[in-house]
């Protein structure tokens, strides 16, 4: 019978910290939670400000008997799928989308580890059941995702979700992730403290390409990659194609400057909103006001504010929105000081009483409303009362919190949602959104693309422009063309406006970047819609409709794994299958004359073609080692430091690399000393 996991683990996934891919085995007789995750492949394709991911990863059924399985992926809560492999036996196959419930994870309902896994996905997770793996067999899966990466005032984020040690406290054999940028402006400044050993491919000013390969790597940490981009001014990128069987797609990337002064940016009234409920007392309390103190440092003698916090009810600081003179603010700062955490969490109620804080629309009026829970909310209730253009900013902290109502809201009134976890620089992270609301370009802004086949636009209403930020329009349009994009907006020298020159191209294609952008939004609004104004058939059918075309799932779809069927999606171009076998070390080393390798040789390896060879420091290959053939198990093969013609090697550095076909292990140094 299977153990169930400590109590430490289960302390930690409480936390919700995302993890890698998971397989957990049906039987409950299986000697383990999971099977053993062998291997995993990253590639990350990011053009600017979109990715894609596909992540590609191997376990093996080390149990006597065959087993049925279902896959867990931890699904980034912005991104959305849009491919998904499997194998059974040697054959890789593509999963099917249809409308159905998710497979549940083996033992729901009962506790234990398969709670923490349902818990440990998260809202946006994945599940697929895999059945009849037999012993022995590596069972691999590939998943394909889009998402855009986080972005402030040129800094460009990625984040992957490869924290696995929760649940997988071994090594795994095989760790490997390529990432490569792409873009119009200039890149600077990379890096990606996670996983800093990485080799460099490709360092140009509009493209990177780096490498990453590890063996027996413990996966105890998230993989974040971050890029800076040049200020381009007010830039732009633009996506389209057109496909036969429906409309085409595009998607438009307004980028403005990453900086503004003060002096350059519109007036501000601000309303600070700060929950004050019981689940925020300690650090989320003392960081959300550290954060505040920091943003009314930035406000200007032109300004307004007031705080208000909240619990059951709302309490403000001042009656009305006072000027940002240097005696309010060091009076807000004493003011803050004083609240402590208690009481419930009622945010309807604080943003309501915000609401009614502003007159007028001539400055650029805006709420940070802070929450870290599920509070009460009324999307289309706050949107008809707000009529003075009030941009809404939810700052929610933690994982249990009500992502559809704080999206909604913030759509349906010109703001956007951070979302930050409670092991986030939560000062440095509410700061960042204060520097990007406190530096507004253009009010009332308003889009006209000129053509008039043009529909289906997201967003539906246009916020404000800001600095350090980025705004994206997407839409469809049904024949090609050119035309002139043009955006107006009130700025501080009154209405201005921008035109850039588009071309609808005619492309006839697949899915692509402006497809699965599009359909990404029009998802993500249906989603919202259903969980906060209830289900309806239109949006049930609209929703699956959408989710079947562009093979994206949403709340009514799952992927069914098809190769019991008659004829199922066979995919050709699979992804390269790697050894079941591995280079351990080498002793001694360094050495003279000889050295011993100690290999691993997998299951069902025997068959396949196996080398281990040798390089210079320079790579040339300088010996090979045939080791097809030969049995599943350890070995021992000694190298006396000579080349391939016999002759003796001088002293240095040599790298031993176990290949098989397209691919190659990670290299191991060896140190030969004469």
């Amino acid at each position: 019978m299977k153990q169930l996991l400590s109590l430490l683990v289960i302390l930690a996934i409480s936390s919700s910290v995302f993890a890698d891919g998971l397989l957990m085995p049906n039987d409950e007789n299986y000697p383990a939670d999971f099977l053993r995750h062998r291997a995993t492949i990253i590639d990350i394709e990011i053009e600017e400000l979109y990715a894609m991911t596909v992540v590609y990863q191997e376990f093996v059924n080390d149990w006597h008997e065959t087993t049925d399985a279902v896959w867990s992926f931890p699904l980034p809560y912005d991104a959305r799928s849009i491919k998904l492999l499997y194998t059974r036996h040697d054959t890789i196959f593509q999963a099917i989308l249809i409308e159905s419930s998710q497979s549940t994870n083996p033992g729901t309902g009962e506790g234990g580890v398969a709670a923490l896994v349902n818990d440990y996905i998260g809202v946006n997770g994945l599940r697929l059941q895999l059945r009849g793996i037999e012993p022995g067999d590596i069972q691999k899966v590939e998943l394909s995702y889009v998402s855009l990466v986080d972005y402030f005032q040129g800094e460009c984020h990625y984040k992957y979700p490869l924290e696995t040690m929760d649940f997988t406290n071994y090594p795994v054999e095989h760790l490997e992730l390529s990432v490569r940028v792409e873009s119009d402006r200039d890149i600077s400044d990379f890096s990606m403290p996670s996983h800093p050993n990485f080799d460099l491919i490709t360092d140009d000013v509009s493209q990177i390409e780096i490498e990453m390969l590890e063996s027996m790597a413990f996966l105890g940490r998230n993989l974040e990659f971050t890029y800076n981009l040049s200020d381009n001014g007010f830039g732009r990128n633009f996506y389209s194609s057109l496909n036969d069987e429906v409309a085409g797609h595009f998607a438009f990337f307004l980028t403005p400057p990453n900086l503004a002064s003060l002096s350059e940016t519109l007036n501000r009234k601000v309303v600070f909103l700060l929950s004050t409920s019981s689940t925020m007392l300690g650090f989320k309390l003392e960081a959300s006001i550290a954060a505040m103190k920091l943003g009314l440092d930035e406000l200007g003698e032109t300004d307004f504010f007031n705080i208000i916090h909240y619990d059951y009810w709302a309490s403000n600081w001042r009656s009305a929105l006072v000027p940002a003179s240097e005696a309010n603010i060091a009076s807000a700062k004493s003011y803050l000081d004083g609240l402590t955490a208690s009481g419930g969490s009622n945010l309807q109620t604080g943003l309501e009483e915000a609401i009614e804080q502003f007159d007028d629309s001539d400055y650029h009026n805006a709420i940070l409303a802070f929450t870290d829970g599920r509070a009460p909310l009324d999307p289309v209730g706050l949107a008809t009362s707000n009529t003075h253009n009030i941009a809404i900013f939810p700052i929610a902290i933690g994982e249990d919190v009500s992502h559809a109502r704080l999206d909604m809201t913030a759509r349906m009134n010109l703001g956007f949602v951070t979302y930050l976890d409670e092991e986030s620089d939560l000062v440095e992270d509410i700061h960042r959104v204060f520097q990007i609301v406190n530096r507004p370009l253009f009010n009332n802004v308003t889009v006209d693309f000129n053509k008039d086949d043009v529909h289906d636009i997201f967003p539906e209403t246009y916020p404000s422009t800001y600095a350090g930020s980025y705004s994206l329009y997407s839409g469809r349009y049904d024949v090609s063309g050119s035309t002139s994009m043009d955006i107006w907006g009130d700025g501080i020298a009154g209405q201005q406006q921008y035109g850039f020159p588009l071309d609808f191209r005619n492309d006839t294609t697949e899915w692509d970047l402006s497809a699965y952008l599009w359909a990404k939004q029009a998802i993500d609004n249906l989603e919202q819609g259903i969980e906060v104004l209830g289900e309806t058939p239109a949006r049930k059918d609209s929703l699956i409709a959408l989710s079947l075309r562009y093979q994206m799932r949403c709340r009514y779809t799952a992927y069914f794994a098809d190769y019991e069927f008659e004829n199922p999606t066979i995919v050709d171009d699979t992804h390269p299958v790697l050894p079941n076998s591995t280079l351990v070390k080498a002793y001694p080393n360094p050495f003279n004359p000889v050295t011993t390798f100690q290999i691993q040789i997998g299951e069902g390896e025997s068959s396949t073609p196996l080398v281990l060879n040798i390089y210079d420091i320079r790579g040339r290959l300088i010996y090979s080692i045939d080791l097809s053939g030969l049995a599943p198990g350890t070995h021992q093969i000694s190298w006396f430091a000579r080349g391939i013609n016999g002759s003796q090697l001088a002293s240095g550095v040599y790298f031993a690399v176990l290949e098989s076909g397209n691919f190659q292990g990670k290299p191991l140094k060896v140190l030969l000393l004469r």
